[in-house]
């Protein structure tokens, strides 16, 4: 949707409860801070990255290349494994 913060603003709205609601900056956040501890928990043996060396990187080839490059690389080791 369209922000309101400047010209070419935009926002990400979600389903939730019945209605679209807005989604902040702080659940960005939030989902970094539960991932990154979650993956540093659960380290796989079968991975060359693992933790959150492994989130991190995969967040900034989001960053640069957009979502779905890391999205399809994590599917084809889902279904590798």
């Amino acid at each position: 949707m369209r922000g309101d913060k400047a010209k070419d603003d935009l926002r990400l709205d979600a389903w939730l409860d019945g209605r679209w609601r807005p989604v902040d900056m702080e659940l960005a956040f939030l989902l970094v801070d539960f991932f990154t501890e979650n993956e540093d928990a659960i380290r796989r043996s079968y991975w060359r990255w693992n933790g959150d060396s492994y989130f991190m990187k995969e967040v900034l080839s989001a960053w640069k290349h957009g979502w779905r490059v890391p999205t399809e690389k994590l599917q084809r080791q889902q279904r590798a494994q």
